[in-house]
């Protein structure tokens, strides 16, 4: 990347020190696009979810949560916390998008809201780690089979 190491070292002392702001900055970018799209309807808060993890497996990035959360046993206590406000923060704001497309009928589903939201992000966080080795292209077919199976669309 051209970074020396010393130039990386003035800045943050320690990886931990790193991680921690990698994950902060992550969570800045989610609060600026939580904020712009405060106003959209439900669908369209879904819709930028789901093409976000398809935008990952495109550019062949990895989620940064979805990354983490798999090594969190081996990284510092300060990395593990912050990444779970961070997971936190995307489960609340799924919850919440969910809860009020199903209160407009724009989403049609019977399991708790919370369970409904923790199986969304887990097959969008499996699916980007998963279609490395299958076909980049089951990326897309899991994000329609959620947007039908929530809104009864055809696929």
């Amino acid at each position: 990347m051209g970074i020396r190491t010393a130039s990386v070292h003035y800045y943050f002392a320690t990886k931990t020190d790193l991680g921690v702001a990698v994950i902060r900055h992550h969570m800045q970018l989610f609060a600026a696009v939580k904020e712009k799209m405060a106003a959209q309807p439900p669908v369209e808060k879904l819709n930028w979810l789901l093409g976000h993890y398809c935008n990952i497996n495109a550019e062949n990035k990895v989620c940064l949560v979805g990354a983490l959360a798999t090594a969190f046993n081996t990284v510092e206590a300060p990395i593990q916390q912050e990444l779970k406000i961070f997971a936190n923060e995307l489960l609340q704001w799924v919850v919440q998008f969910l809860e009020d497309g199903k209160q407009q009928e724009q989403f049609h589903f019977t399991l708790p809201t919370r369970t409904k939201a923790l199986m969304i992000i887990g097959n969008m966080l499996a699916i980007v780690q998963l279609a490395r080795l299958t076909d980049k292209a089951d990326v897309q077919r899991v994000q329609e089979a959620i947007i039908h199976e929530l809104t009864k669309q055809p696929i």
